[in-house]
């Protein structure tokens, strides 16, 4: 699936570094997408190769997966077997096989021309071992779209896991949407994240929807303000479900709860 409003400066990807914040644009994306292809051609290997990755909390586990799909290949996160694997910096691990190495920003390709931000929707492995095809990809995302309409450009935060399918179809959905994503690489941080970033859109699994209007419901009314002035959507993923008064909460609060399939 291609995008085609966002502007190669627009903020895509926000993520925790240790106390700050941090955010790389369109285009930092790009430039580090089309370095790792790089990397990946030069391996030689066959269109739909499995290429499997760390999928680490790191936001350069995210660029690895699109840069596999982009490349032609079938992402594996954290898959113990595959036809090669795709290292993250910094990681010193001996691995059997064809390796490829995700580069630095400063050894990717500088120069390049503004084209539509490309989001595949390929088969996947996932870490044990089961394969979802393409279409039943594609089939997952589509039923999340709905959770990203609206008026303005959607701020989506989620948990950052691509080798857990229904935050992997979260993930792709909100770049499909060509929202800015707010990447949260721990559930225990998603309210607090809430609360500094102040998203259109969260989703939770199972369990954290509970952690959520918890923590809500113990923030001071001003940040409960802020927070509600701007957030549309709550999406329940997997089998997360909230009670009648929790739903009556954040309906009261003007929040649209949202579940894929609608049930």
């Amino acid at each position: 699936m291609t995008t085609t409003l966002l502007d190669p400066e627009d903020p895509l990807l926000f993520f925790p570094e240790g106390w700050e914040t941090r955010w790389w644009s369109v285009r930092d994306v790009e430039r580090r997408i089309a370095g790792t292809r790089r990397a990946l051609d030069a391996l030689g290997l066959s269109p739909g190769a499995i290429v499997a990755h760390a999928a680490s909390h790191r936001p350069e586990a995210l660029v690895a997966d699109l840069a596999i799909r982009r490349a032609g290949f079938v992402p594996a996160p954290r898959a113990p077997e595959a036809d090669a694997r795709l290292l993250l910096p910094g990681e010193d691990v001996v691995v059997a096989g064809p390796v490829a190495h995700l580069p630095e920003l400063a050894d990717c390709p500088a120069d390049l021309s503004d084209r539509p931000f490309s989001v595949p929707l390929t088969d996947v492995v996932y870490p044990d071992g089961s394969r979802e095809s393409a279409t039943h990809v594609s089939a997952r995302v589509a039923t999340l779209a709905e959770a990203f309409r609206g008026p303005r450009r959607p701020i989506a935060l989620g948990v950052a896991d691509p080798g857990e399918p229904e935050r992997r179809a979260f993930l792709d959905a909100a770049l499909v949407a060509e929202a800015a994503l707010l990447l949260e690489f721990d559930a225990e941080f998603l309210a607090g994240s809430a609360l500094w970033a102040r998203p259109t859109v969260i989703a939770v699994l199972a369990g954290e929807e509970r952690v959520l209007s918890n923590a809500l419901a113990r923030a001071d009314r001003r940040a409960r303000k802020r927070l509600f002035a701007r957030l549309d959507t709550l999406v329940l993923l997997g089998d997360a479900r909230l009670g009648l008064d929790a739903l009556a909460e954040w309906s009261e609060a003007g929040v649209r709860v949202f579940r894929p399939g609608g049930v």
